[in-house]
């Protein structure tokens, strides 16, 4: 289960000792997965545990569909303010989708619909892109970012995403969307990505700036974030599938961040829970 480079079995440094132990705390069976990269000037450190595992991915697949989305723009093979008719994309699906609120707008352009997808997990949004998109391009687009174990279903049913993905393939999938440098609108809209109790468990503003992903199912709860202070930054994913209590999970992932944060010098004292959504 435990997949640690030989050299980070060979680690004594205290710091990196309390890691390592909340990562295990956190991974007790097969059916949870993390992964972590710290990058600031005290601890450089990258590790997972079932890292390169399989695991039904739910939204965190809407993160290369985003990234497509924004290059075929900036390939001139999309606009991204296309716009599109607001009651043809609420006919997508009967799911429940905060578009659903816009009652007085007739239209919404193709990037207002990304930036609602990775901001508020949307689902109707997800199924108006994916009509504009071939399932190959994202999963082109996931190939060619060294992502080996994710791919996206042609399918489209009930859930706007079906697939695969791996806490080590989430963590990269989450620091190139993050790159304001290639991908700007995606990196903008997970800076105001709605927050729960999973990751951002005790984090506050003037601690820390925050873009995160959630991933939800039955039985399944991830949570992929890039945390960055003024010195550096800290990317963690956590994977799971067949929980019998997804809250109380998305809970430890919090613990464990804290935890982690802790050992970096990051205040987190107080606890923040905004949302918890099945659905997102």
């Amino acid at each position: 289960m435990s997949e640690l480079s030989s050299k980070q079995d060979l680690v004594i440094d205290p710091q990196l000792q309390i890691i390592i132990e909340a990562l295990h705390n956190f991974v007790t069976n097969e059916h949870c997965a993390v992964a972590l990269e710290i990058a600031l000037p005290e601890i450089s450190f990258s590790t997972h545990l079932n890292g390169t595992k399989q695991f039904p991915a739910a939204s965190i697949l809407k993160l290369p569909i985003a990234m497509a989305i924004e290059e075929q723009s900036q390939r001139g093979e999309l606009d991204l303010h296309e716009t599109h008719q607001l009651s043809e994309v609420l006919n997508q699906s009967r799911a429940h989708s905060v578009l659903r609120g816009m009652v007085s707008s007739k239209t919404i352009t193709t990037e207002e619909l990304l930036r609602v997808m990775l901001i508020a997990s949307d689902e109707l949004a997800t199924f108006q892109l994916r009509t504009i998109l071939k399932t190959q391009d994202v999963n082109t687009l996931i190939t060619e970012s060294g992502c080996l174990e994710t791919y996206l279903s042609e399918v489209i049913g009930p859930v706007s995403v079906l697939g695969k993905t791996s806490a080590n393939d989430t963590l990269r999938l989450m620091s190139l969307t993050t790159s304001e440098a290639q991908f700007p609108t995606c990196a903008s809209a997970l800076k105001t990505s709605i927050l729960n109790s999973r990751i951002p468990l005790g984090a506050q503003e003037f601690d820390i700036s925050l873009l995160h992903k959630t991933g939800s199912l039955p039985g399944v709860a991830h949570d992929v974030a890039e945390l960055t202070t003024e010195e550096g930054f800290l990317r963690i994913a956590f994977l799971t599938e067949n929980q019998t209590d997804t809250v109380l999970t998305g809970y430890k992932m919090g613990l464990c961040t804290r935890e982690i944060l802790e050992v970096c010098g990051v205040s987190v004292k107080s606890t923040r829970s905004i949302m918890t959504d099945s659905h997102v």
